[in-house]
């Protein structure tokens, strides 16, 4: 890119050039001899690797609440955003918040930094597994999420709860807030008590020092109990060992014993031999209450989705649970996953999972024989069967090979221990493999369709023989604007 600026000053060191606009460039310049030069402007300058920062001295804060304009500016999360599409801009929450819905690029434009952030570390946001199946026959729900910030400031965090009617979010509730002495990460968790079923967004917020604001946030939904129908399925189960899902329900008339049930990856579905249903009067007339049992084995270990709908045609709207198939051994097994593309002293978060049939009493994750503190910890099962716990750590990217050991105990005292590697060597493309890396125009992310249709923040693609890193949610051409950094040629 290449841009007229001036030099204010030239000195052995570090020097910056600013393009004085409303838009602000830094550029760092190496000068390692002493230079004895006129002020130097108007002159043409090839910029890469740069920081972009915007003045947003006069922009509003970001209000989910208030009427935003075609064009309008404001800031979020000191980020500065312009509205593209005014009807979508004012509908925010978890599609179309600036910086932080599903498909906020689809509504707004990013502009950049914040001028005063550029210097900075706004905080991050990890918010743990929400668990629908625990909600609906208990009427509590454990939220946990975690923060982290290089700068080291974190001062206060809040929970929040949204209605969601139809698409827009109503009755904002702090459930949980905290002011913390200034910390550089922190493990947050709140028991909250629902009263109604129904569609909700907990949100989760955090403050620095500074008054820099990351919000967060992810939808969940209570369901209710006497719905037409249920779906249950074990969480966890033995491969070669006979699975079965019961379909239960409510209805006004006697109901149908047949429902349509079938399997991803795709397994033998068989429906039981008996169809049960009782009824029950009242000054409403006869209710039935049904269930029926549908079996399957899973022979080959891995994840299975178990769907089911009223019949073949009605599949978009089948009810989905998830099962876990582990090896026939019954011993514990460890699932680790970790963001694929890496970058020197770049913070990530690394999910340690262990699954047990019979239960999971320990997880526990060490670096030279040290023991980590997860940031968050989120134990899977119902009731007191924990069959599964996922930890989440957080992890500055080093030069050359990491090994964690990661060990688990279940319920019958089986210990299995693994060992994880993190192996980041620096090289032209920062230790990625071009080969491996999606040109443009094919995607890394997918829309909701499951077609390739942008890329988001880590993300790299290559386009002319260059290798560029996404800074955020985009559709544009890799290079062709501030959402792309330059990584390197290939």
């Amino acid at each position: 890119m290449q841009i007229m600026g001036c030099i204010y000053s030239i000195s052995p060191g570090v020097n910056k050039l600013i393009i004085n606009t409303k838009r602000t460039i830094y550029m760092n310049i190496s000068i390692k001899t002493p230079l004895s030069i006129p002020l130097l402007c108007s002159s043409m300058f090839t910029l890469s690797n740069i920081a972009s920062a915007y003045d947003c001295t006069t922009l509003s804060l970001y209000d989910a609440n208030a009427q935003i304009t075609l064009a309008e500016e404001v800031q979020h999360n000191s980020k500065a955003y312009r509205c593209n599409v005014e009807g979508w801009c004012n509908t925010g929450g978890w599609a179309y918040e600036p910086g932080v819905g599903e498909y906020w690029g689809t509504a707004w434009e990013s502009l950049g930094n914040c001028e005063s952030a550029v210097n900075g570390q706004t905080p991050e946001i990890i918010i743990g597994l929400i668990r629908e199946k625990d909600m609906n026959n208990v009427n509590q729900v454990n939220f946990k999420a975690g923060s982290y910030d290089l700068n080291g400031d974190i001062v206060r965090w809040e929970f929040i709860i949204h209605q969601d009617i139809n698409g827009e979010l109503i009755n904002p509730t702090v459930i949980a807030a905290e002011d913390v002495s200034a910390t550089d990460k922190i493990s947050m968790s709140h028991l909250w008590t629902w009263t109604d079923w129904g569609k909700y967004v907990f949100e989760v917020k955090v403050t620095d020092a500074s008054g820099n604001q990351t919000t967060k946030s992810e939808p969940f939904e209570i369901k209710y109990y006497r719905s037409p129908f249920t779906v249950n399925s074990p969480e966890v189960i033995l491969t070669g060992e006979q699975g079965t899902t019961k379909i239960s329900g409510y209805s006004s008339g006697y109901p149908s014993s047949d429902y349509y049930v079938f399997a991803t990856p795709e397994l033998t579905v068989t429906r039981g031999s008996g169809f049960s249903a009782s009824s029950s009067s009242s000054g409403g007339g006869t209710e039935w209450y049904y269930w029926q049992d549908y079996h399957w084995t899973a022979n080959t270990p891995g994840k299975y989705l178990i769907s089911a709908s009223y019949s073949p045609q009605n599949t978009a709207n089948a009810v989905v649970t998830e099962v876990n198939a582990l090896p026939a051994d019954g011993l514990p097994v460890i699932q680790v996953s970790q963001p694929d593309n890496l970058k020197l002293g770049q913070t990530i978060a690394i999910d340690v999972q262990a699954l047990d049939r019979k239960g999971i009493i320990s997880l526990d994750v060490s670096l030279n024989n040290i023991i980590q503190d997860p940031l968050i910890s989120v134990d899977l099962g119902r009731f007191t069967l924990k069959h599964g716990r996922v930890n989440t750590y957080l992890w500055q990217v080093e030069e050359g090979t990491t090994s964690f050991q990661i060990t688990t105990l279940d319920n019958e005292q089986n210990i299995v221990t693994e060992t994880h590697d993190i192996v980041y060597h620096s090289g032209p493309c920062e230790g990625n493999n071009p080969s491996d890396i999606n040109a443009y125009p094919n995607w890394p992310r997918l829309d909701w369709q499951g077609n390739p249709s942008h890329a988001d923040e880590g993300d790299l693609m290559k386009y002319n023989n260059s290798v560029y890193r996404a800074l955020w949610w985009t559709q544009a051409t890799p290079g062709s604007n501030n959402a792309w950094e330059f990584v390197c040629e290939i």
